[in-house]
């Protein structure tokens, strides 16, 4: 069965007949067409991973209620059971609309619950981004496509060595750094000057440095060039590069050489 994600329910909902009736002039609704939708609905909804229905507890029962509400109102037209039957609503307000609404707050992917925190991160939605992509690249790696695990696990070593490097207080000191602004530069920028700030050890420059290489692999020209392509070693070596930045930063926040407002964990000591 295809996996089911909240932004393909938000979309059969807004092209659907049913999202349209107003349940405040046409109360007792009971064509067949809208009936259909609702059960689709329904059963599109119980096909939701359970992670990805990321509300709170109020709007979380409201989704619930909704599906109870469309639930009956579906069962009681199949036995017709006609009488009273008013179309499917929560405070006046249609229920298909309801679930659009909660459902338009919910993410289409969310990280596995092995992946590496990255409570470091004082920026919410950038650390919930980072850290699915670098889900995304464990999965593609599971899944054997190593061309996308490799440039997944890529796309976060840039992500964190940025973050890293714009908040080590020694960064305005460095006279040989590049003139352009930080996130205007290459990877292999994000590792030298990492490593000269020692916010990454060495020898996670150089599990940096193979993932660059990997990295430009993506391109058919350079995969023709060098004869190479990605495979599970280049995949192993860019999602290893990821988790050392990870413990990387941890010991230099520890250590003063990264600032940054948000808490660390009571165990980032032994990292």
């Amino acid at each position: 069965m295809p996996r089911v994600v909240p932004s393909q329910i938000v979309t059969f909902i807004n092209q659907s007949s049913a999202k349209r009736i107003d349940v405040s002039k046409d109360v007792y609704h009971k064509g067949q067409k809208e009936a259909a939708e609702l059960s689709t609905i329904s059963s599109l909804l119980s096909q939701i991973p359970p992670e990805l229905i990321r509300v709170d507890q109020s709007e979380y029962c409201l989704l619930v209620l909704a599906d109870a509400a469309i639930k009956n109102y579906v069962e009681r037209l199949k036995r017709g059971i006609l009488q009273g039957l008013r179309y499917p609503e929560i405070n006046n307000k249609n229920c298909a609309i309801v679930i659009l609404d909660i459902l338009k707050k919910c993410p289409d992917a969310t990280p596995v619950p092995s992946t590496t925190e990255l409570t470091f991160i004082d920026d919410e939605r950038l650390a919930a981004s980072i850290r699915l992509d670098l889900s995304s690249a464990a999965s593609a790696l599971h899944n054997a496509e190593w061309k996308a695990s490799t440039v997944l696990a890529g796309s976060v070593c840039e992500a964190l060595l940025l973050w890293a490097i714009l908040r080590a207080p020694n960064l305005t000191a460095l006279t040989n750094r590049p003139t352009r602004a930080p996130d205007r530069w290459s990877i292999e920028d994000y590792k030298k000057i990492a490593v000269e700030l020692r916010l990454i050890a060495e020898g996670t420059g150089h599990l940096v440095d193979q993932t660059k290489q990997f990295r430009n692999l993506i391109h058919p020209g350079c995969a023709y060039r060098q004869n190479e392509s990605c495979d599970r070693a280049t995949a192993l070596t860019a999602l290893s590069a990821a988790e050392c930045i990870v413990r990387d930063i941890y010991v230099s926040i520890n250590e003063g050489r990264i600032n940054t407002a948000h808490a660390l964990p009571e165990d980032c000591s032994d990292m």
